[in-house]
């Protein structure tokens, strides 16, 4: 047992992030995980693009409405990728139906479900009364890659296409150069269609869908617009929220996510939150190491069982640091695994603090009865030390 100043004794942590670029790593499955089931998204995963996932051919093959997928484009325009994952939705059940629209002659058509101007392969699903328009661009992911200055590769993939537009525009001179020169950005298009085309046949034949609101006026992270849009993608909502203003949490309300705040809940806003979750709402915190003396966000956490801990977990064994920084861990996830899809991911963890269970959790003596999942969890060589 090591212990000094600035150090406790090495033992096994569970902990969390004040980092909220971890979100995009495991936020989405774990928020879509913590919905209510009969609003929950459906997941798809395929390792080729021309074959559709059990997920997807599951979904398509049970459908109980007519839908129309309608491939907007110019004939000799047509992206073979699309059209042929386009077939193969259609040949999996006679409820569903692809129609090519020339957007040339039958401009009137478009006109019905929008006011755009849709680019070549552009898609239109509808059901009944309801539809969704999908921009050509949305099919696709963005692999950036190159030098700028002709030694180390720089690599950034499946970019959606928002941010791959602000990535480019932010470094089009080292695009420029690439072309010019050979040294600089270059970047390749990767059909990745098959969650945004299935997602949106969930769009038109479902009426509820699931509504996250994150709360502000806390000092706390923003959303990335990342998140925000893949989240979008699994139908979920996104709403920022001021408590202090609106004096409630709206009833559509699926879960509710505070994101490292800096500044507490105030009196009357831990009532209100405290009687949400009471009442079967759902809590995303996101704690920082910085502010664990958040004294209502705190006395949440513990009346359902859970207590943030001063210091920054430390690691000494080698097996768990990345790039030589003891406070940068790479997690155990084991327990993770059985509820997130993490096998293709690299977590890492920055300036981690600990969270543990409060003794009244341990004793029984809460209000509410519940369980603990440890998801993320340290070597039984770490150790807890200062903040500075």
């Amino acid at each position: 047992m090591k212990n000094t100043q600035n150090r406790t004794k090495l033992g096994l942590y569970t902990f969390f992030s004040c980092v909220f670029a971890l979100i995009l790593a495991i936020g989405i499955n774990l928020l879509v995980s913590l919905l209510p089931e009969k609003i929950r998204t459906i997941d798809t995963s395929s390792s080729d693009i021309l074959t559709l996932s059990d997920a997807t051919t599951d979904y398509v093959q049970n459908l109980k409405n007519d839908v129309s997928i309608y491939l907007v484009s110019e004939k000799d325009a047509i992206d073979v990728t699309v059209q042929n994952v386009l077939n193969r939705y259609d040949a999996l059940s006679s409820k569903l139906s692809v129609e090519i629209i020339d957007p040339i002659s039958r401009p009137a058509f478009i006109a019905k479900y929008t006011d755009k101007e849709l680019e070549n392969n552009s898609l239109i699903i509808t059901c009944g009364a309801r539809s969704k328009v999908i921009d050509a661009f949305s099919l696709f992911s963005f692999a950036i890659y190159g030098s700028t200055d002709g030694s180390s590769i720089d690599s950034y993939g499946n970019m959606a296409y928002k941010d791959f537009s602000l990535f480019y525009e932010e470094n089009s001179t080292y695009f420029e150069n690439y072309l010019t020169y050979g040294v600089g950005y270059t970047y390749e298009m990767l059909f990745d269609g098959e969650k945004v085309i299935t997602s949106s046949i969930d769009f038109v034949v479902t009426d509820v869908f699931p509504t996250v609101y994150y709360t502000i006026g806390h000092g706390e992270s923003e959303l990335s617009q990342s998140l925000i849009t893949a989240l979008e993608i699994d139908n979920v909502k996104c709403q920022s929220l001021s408590i202090a203003t609106k004096k409630e949490i709206p009833d559509d309300c699926s879960m509710l996510v505070i994101s490292a705040p800096v500044s507490d809940l105030s009196d009357e806003e831990y009532e209100i939150v405290l009687d949400y979750l009471k009442n079967a709402g759902k809590l995303f915190l996101i704690s920082s190491y910085k502010h664990t003396d958040l004294e209502n966000i705190s006395k949440i956490t513990e009346a359902f069982g859970m207590m943030a801990e001063d210091g920054i977990i430390s690691e000494s064994d080698d097996n768990y640091i990345f790039s030589g920084d003891p406070n940068e861990i790479l997690p155990i996830t084991d327990n993770a695994n059985n509820y997130l899809e993490l096998e293709k991911r690299y977590l890492i963890f920055p300036k981690a603090h600990p969270i543990s269970t409060t003794q009244d959790a341990k004793d029984g003596k809460l209000d509410v009865k519940l369980t603990f999942t440890d998801l993320f969890a340290s070597s039984e060589n770490s150790f807890i030390s200062s903040q500075n």
